[in-house]
């Protein structure tokens, strides 16, 4: 890298760093369900206890439902003081300067130009993809940085730059991102499918060195999983049956990705054509200088491991029911493509005349791309610092009936149809009410298909839990997109509760005597 590169990447990171610090100062770090898992986890690690999940009233089940990492460095943050809500901002800001950082030196390496890189790492910066998952308390962040670091050293030992320290290390790097989220599979995938295919040694060395990636990724990971067998008696919760949800899932895997080319407003139809342009474009170039053998084994690597993400949320849409395919699914993809698109841009631009009608295109493109997720950063910007970010919004943190939560005996039962948001905001043991409809078969059409057959059985024994020990039933009206919950009109009449307290954003009921 040159010194000039390092001082304007240096500072569009600090830029970068202050802006996203900036807008999450008055409300901290945005919450959601996956993140209750992450922190609850971290305070019970913290405690000793190992990894927990949410506390019930008398007591606690094992951690399965997401790998240790991200609780681990939440526990980290922890031991200097701040609760892990608190630390997760700290965090997030460490690994958003260090994923610019990263995307910006991985763009210079496929690229070898100031110009080109400077853009590429701006708009990694500034999209709202990028920001979103660093706003977040998810285990993205880490997942990001430990999964990229991984393929470039690996990128660097395919190109015969580096020795087995590079293979081993980058080996090491892909572990740790299999054990911030279980889809870390994609970058395993795509190193093995990398070394199978771009590695210059004979067949029987290339299947060795997958033999032993495969056992350096995948050793933490499966080590996780066995405690998870031994613990609870199962690895993970996931469950494997096939429904096809693939009409919807591949809706959407259009959908977010043509909102990086155009803003959300953009009528889809509009947007859906640019984005099959834009693909199309890109295609047919990289094509062009991969017959030339141009194109950089970091960059192909960066196809395998869009190929492989996307491949692999497909396969378990169909297999283990609908995954979301939003822009937090879809993070990898972006700074995979980025990394692409900026190196056949990049190339495209060197190899055109200095007034060509492509430099023009490429050169607006860029500019107006720049522009708009610029206006977009700010807008998204200028909402968080009002309002906030999930359960971390001021909505939640000045909900009337979490106040009237905080203020029940933590030795009750406490059942809700918000988990998550009980547990974040009022800090109880909580518990669910039974859900009546199966959350991974949203799309079955027969209600049959979809009913839990034990949930009369599960309303009964709550109910009895709740008279014998005085519990509690919260039933927060802002929970609108839990359809598998019975209603609140649907639980009063199948269960006899009472009136103990009402708000306007939610009940706490008793059971009556």
């Amino acid at each position: 890298m040159t010194r000039s590169f390092s001082f304007f990447l240096l500072a569009l990171t600090l830029i970068g760093v202050f802006f996203l610090g900036f807008v999450t100062k008055p409300w901290g770090a945005g919450l959601s369900a996956d993140s209750s898992g992450y922190i609850v986890s971290a305070r019970s690690f913290l405690r000793g206890e190992g990894f927990r999940e949410i506390p019930h009233w008398n007591g606690t089940a094992p951690m399965i439902n997401f790998p240790p990492l991200q609780s681990i460095l939440l526990a980290g943050i922890g031991l200097f003081g701040p609760d892990p809500v608190e630390g997760a901002r700290a965090l997030n800001l460490i690994f958003f300067g260090a994923n610019l950082l990263l995307a910006g030196i991985l763009i210079f390496h496929v690229t070898r130009s100031l110009l080109v890189s400077l853009a590429g790492t701006f708009l990694t910066l500034t999209s709202l993809v990028i920001l979103e998952v660093h706003a977040m308390v998810w285990s993205e962040p880490p997942f990001l940085f430990f999964g990229f670091l991984g393929l470039f050293e690996l990128a660097l030992y395919l190109q015969g730059k580096r020795g087995p320290f590079f293979f081993f290390s980058a080996g090491a790097f892909l572990a740790l991102a299999f054990l911030a989220k279980y889809s870390g599979v994609s970058f395993v995938a795509a190193a093995l499918a990398g070394i199978l295919l771009l590695e210059r040694k004979s067949f029987s060395k290339r299947l060795a060195e997958v033999f032993m990636m495969g056992i350096v990724s995948c050793l933490p990971i499966a080590l996780w999983l066995v405690r998870n067998r031994l613990a609870a008696g199962k690895s993970t919760e996931l469950m494997w049956y096939f429904e096809p949800y693939l009409n919807v899932t591949l809706r959407k895997l259009l959908a977010y990705p043509s909102a990086w080319l155009l803003p959300e407003s953009v009528p889809a139809v509009i947007r859906g054509g640019a984005l099959a342009l834009f693909l199309g474009f890109l295609a047919t170039v990289g094509f062009v200088q991969w017959r030339k053998k141009e194109i950089s084994i970091l960059s192909q690597l960066a196809l395998l491991l869009i190929a492989s993400h996307v491949g692999i949320y497909i396969f378990t849409t169909v297999f283990m029911g609908e995954q979301p395919f939003d822009n937090r699914a879809l993070s990898p993809v972006f700074i995979a493509f980025m990394i692409y698109a900026s190196e056949t841009c990049g190339r495209l631009w060197k190899e055109s005349h200095r007034r060509s009608l492509i430099r023009t295109g490429l050169a607006l493109l860029t500019l107006t791309l720049s522009f708009s997720y610029v206006v977009r950063a700010f807008k998204w910007g200028n909402q968080v610092r009002k309002e906030g970010l999930g359960y971390a919004s001021r909505e939640w943190k000045e909900s009337q009936v979490i106040q009237g939560v905080r203020k029940l005996p933590s030795n009750i039962p406490i059942y809700t149809n918000g988990l998550d948001a009980v547990y974040l905001l009022a800090n109880k043991p909580v518990s669910s009410i039974p859900a009546k409809e199966n959350v991974l078969k949203v799309h079955v059409p027969d209600p049959e298909r979809r009913a839990f057959k034990n949930y009369p059985d599960e309303l009964e024994r709550m109910t009895d839990e709740l008279r014998a020990n005085r519990g509690v039933v919260v039933y927060l009206n802002k929970i609108y997109w839990r359809w598998y919950y019975p209603s609140e009109k649907e639980l009063v009449q199948r269960v006899p509760l009472q009136v103990l307290e009402k708000f306007d954003d939610g009940t706490l009921y008793k059971v009556k005597e």
